[in-house]
């Protein structure tokens, strides 16, 4: 059972979604609609990162995925991925442990 069902809060449709965008929107709604109750340095960082993170590590896989040209993914690509990953586990690492303690 997630957080969602244990308060007994309306779980958007998204999140159940086999696509990785309709997911990662519904996240960030339900983030976005909490920000009244989020620390301000952290739903600032949320609201600066996420978007961007998650955009450019799907736009990668995406290229990877369904190349329109010969060399889709370059090696800066990847490296560009591999230096913001630490970043967006540490935010996601973050708002959990704030969903944790804030049961929703």
């Amino acid at each position: 059972m997630n957080l969602l069902e244990l308060a007994k809060a309306t779980i958007p449709k998204a999140l159940n979604d086999w696509r990785l965008k309709p997911i990662l929107d519904a996240i960030a709604a339900i983030i976005t609609a909490k920000k009244a109750d989020i620390r301000r340095p952290l739903f600032e960082r949320f609201e600066a990162n996420w978007p961007a993170f998650t955009h450019q590590i799907r736009t990668a896989r995406n290229d990877a995925g369904h190349p329109v040209v010969i060399d889709p993914v370059t090696a800066e690509d990847v490296h560009a991925s591999l230096l913001i990953f630490p970043q967006l586990v540490s935010l996601a690492a973050e708002l959990k442990a704030w969903i944790k303690a804030n049961s929703f």
